[in-house]
C-alpha cells in the first residue's frame, strides 16, 4: 500500500509540474514593389538639357534637337507580368496640344519642346513603355534615350531670346 502511495505522490508531483503557456504570435511585414533609381548621365537627380544657341530658322529641324540619357538601376527583379513604364509630366508648364500631345510648352510664347523616345513621340501625362532596360536581369538596369526638339507652329512669329521649361520624369512597374 505504501508503494501505491509513493507512486501516486510521484505522479501528482510530475502532473502538477506540467503547465501550458499561452503566447500570442503576431507576424508583420510590408510588401513593396521593386524600386528603380533614375539619374542623369552623370548620376545627378536633376537633368539639364542645354540646347545652347539655336538659330531661329533651325527650329523644327534636327539642328534644334538634343538627345540625352537617363540611367536606370533597379534593386530587384521585375515583378512577374509587369513592364517598366515612364510618364513625363509638365512642371509649371503645360502640353502644347496644338503642336502635339508630346510637346511641352516653354517660357517663350509659341515655342515648344517635342519629346521622343526611340523616335516615337512621348505622350505627356501618360504612361508609356520603356525601352533600353533589360527586365530579365536579376537587377534590371539600362539607359533610356530621349530626344528634345524645339518646335513651333510659326517660326516667323518667334522672337530671339532665352527660354526654359521643366518636367517631372516618373517610372513604375505596371
Amino acid at each position: 500500500m505504501k508503494m501505491y502511495q509513493w507512486i501516486l505522490l510521484v505522479c501528482a508531483m510530475v502532473w502538477q509540474g506540467t503547465s501550458y503557456a499561452d503566447v500570442k504570435i503576431t507576424v508583420k511585414g510590408v510588401l513593396q514593389e521593386p524600386t528603380c533609381d533614375v539619374t542623369g548621365e552623370n548620376g545627378d537627380k536633376t537633368v539639364d538639357v542645354d540646347l545652347r544657341n539655336i538659330a531661329l530658322e533651325a527650329v523644327g529641324t534636327a539642328k534644334a534637337e538634343k538627345s540625352f540619357q537617363l540611367n536606370v538601376h533597379c534593386d530587384s527583379p521585375a515583378p512577374v507580368n509587369k513592364v517598366l513604364k515612364m510618364k513625363i509630366q509638365p512642371s509649371g508648364y503645360r502640353v502644347m496640344n496644338s503642336l502635339g500631345n508630346n510637346v511641352l510648352s516653354t517660357s517663350m510664347k509659341g515655342l515648344g519642346i517635342a519629346l521622343t523616345h526611340k523616335n516615337k513621340p512621348i505622350v505627356l501625362n501618360n504612361w508609356v513603355s520603356v525601352e533600353g532596360v533589360d527586365l530579365r536581369a536579376n537587377k534590371p538596369e539600362g539607359m533610356v534615350s530621349l530626344t528634345a526638339r524645339l518646335v513651333t507652329e510659326n517660326r516667323h512669329e518667334l522672337q530671339a531670346g532665352s527660354f526654359q521649361s521643366a518636367a517631372s520624369f516618373l517610372m513604375s512597374y505596371q
